[in-house]
C-alpha cells in the first residue's frame, strides 16, 4: 500500500503530515490509481481488513490544475491550500490518519461527475455502517439515510451528493463527515487544521461508541431529512412546523 502508514497522534490530537498530503494532492489521478494497483474500469480500490465498518473517499478531483501551498501567516494559524483537497484530504484521512482504527477502505472514482463507482461495489460482508470523508467544514450529512446517533457528535448539515448516495444496496446507514476543507472546486480551496483535527477526534469517539452497533438503512421521506436551518426559516415564515405535502408528516431536522 503506497500511502498507508501509522497515524500520527498525540493525546488524541491529530496532526497533518504535510509532506504526505502534498504528495497525495499533487499526484495525477491516473498515476495514483496505478500506485494503488488499479488498472481496470470501473476504478475502485478496496482494502479488506476484516472490519464491520467501511470508510470511503474518492480519488478523482475537480478539473483544476494540481497545486499545493503551505501558507504561514504571522497573526493567524498556517493553512494548506490545494484544489485537490476535495477529496485527497479524504484519501489521506482513510489511508493515514484513521488507518489505526482498522476499518475496511474503499476508494472510488468519478464522484465529481456524480457517477461514483461506489455503485458497483460488492461488499464482502454486511457492514454495521459506512462513513465517508468528503465534506467541507465541521458538520456531517446523511443524504437519504437517517442517522440520529450522529447528533451527539457532529453538527448536522444538508448535502446533495457524494459516493454514499449510490450505496443504498449495502442496506445500512451511511454518513459523510466534514474534514475541514473550504471553497472546494476553486483555486482557493484550503483546509483548517484545527477543524480537521476536531472532526477526527469526534469521529474516533463515535467509532469507539458505535463500531459494534448495526445502524440499519431506514428509508425516510426527504422531508424528514431537511436541514435545521432551512426548517427554522420556514417555521419563522409560517409560524408553525411545516407539513410535508407528500407523506403528511411534520417536517423534521436532518439526522
Amino acid at each position: 500500500m503506497a500511502y498507508a502508514v501509522t497515524a500520527v497522534k498525540n493525546s488524541r490530537k491529530y496532526k497533518v503530515d504535510i509532506d504526505l498530503l502534498r504528495k497525495l494532492c499533487l499526484v495525477p489521478t491516473d498515476v495514483l490509481w496505478e500506485l494503488l494497483g488499479v488498472t481496470e474500469h470501473p476504478r475502485m480500490y478496496f482494502e479488506d481488513r476484516g472490519s464491520n465498518i467501511l470508510c470511503v473517499a474518492h480519488v478523482d478531483c475537480y478539473g483544476l490544475p494540481h497545486s499545493f501551498r503551505y501558507v504561514k501567516r504571522p497573526d493567524k494559524p498556517s493553512i494548506i491550500m490545494s484544489p485537490q483537497l476535495d477529496d485527497r484530504l479524504g484519501v489521506y484521512t482513510v489511508l493515514h490518519a484513521l488507518y489505526h482504527l482498522g476499518m475496511d477502505i474503499l476508494l472510488t472514482d468519478d464522484e465529481e461527475a456524480a457517477l461514483s463507482t461506489a455503485a458497483c461495489f460488492t461488499p464482502p460482508r454486511r457492514y454495521n455502517w459506512v462513513v465517508e470523508f468528503d465534506r467541507r467544514g465541521h458538520d456531517a450529512v446523511t443524504y437519504q439515510y437517517y442517522v440520529p446517533e450522529l447528533r451527539e457528535y457532529f453538527d448536522i448539515g444538508a448535502g446533495t451528493y457524494s459516493d454514499i448516495v449510490d450505496m443504498e444496496h449495502l442496506g445500512v446507514a451511511c454518513f459523510n463527515v466534514g474534514i475541514g476543507f473550504h471553497k472546494e472546486h476553486t483555486a482557493e480551496c484550503y483546509m483548517n487544521h484545527k477543524e480537521w483535527s476536531r472532526q477526527m477526534e469526534a469521529f474516533e469517539q463515535f467509532f469507539d461508541d458505535y463500531k459494534d452497533v448495526a445502524l440499519e438503512f431506514e428509508e425516510k421521506c426527504r422531508c424528514q431529512l431537511i436541514s435545521s436551518s432551512l426548517l427554522e426559516m420556514w417555521m419563522e415564515e409560517i409560524g408553525e412546523t411545516p407539513t410535508c405535502p407528500y407523506c403528511g408528516l411534520e417536517m423534521n431536522v436532518s439526522g
